[in-house]
């Protein structure tokens, strides 16, 4: 659940971050036990976009280019 963020967390993004966030959301999730966890999302700005979010299910191996394309045979270590 996302919630604004206290004084006291404000001040500690500042502190460590070294200046004031454009964007901090605080939020609370189920980190698996028994109470909730709090988390800080801080940020320089912010944009939202309205449309699909595309989620591809596997990723390029290291040796292939996005899209599947071969890269090539690796190049053996120069001695």
């Amino acid at each position: 659940m996302f919630r604004r963020p206290t004084p006291e967390e404000r001040r500690l993004v500042e502190r460590q971050g070294g200046e004031e966030a454009g964007v901090l959301i605080a939020f609370e999730a189920d980190g698996g036990g028994a109470e909730p966890v709090s988390g800080l999302i801080a940020a320089g700005s912010l944009e939202a976009r309205v449309g699909a979010v595309r989620r591809y299910l596997s990723t390029p191996r290291p040796t292939e280019r996005p899209g599947g394309k071969s890269a090539g045979p690796a190049s053996p270590s120069p001695p």
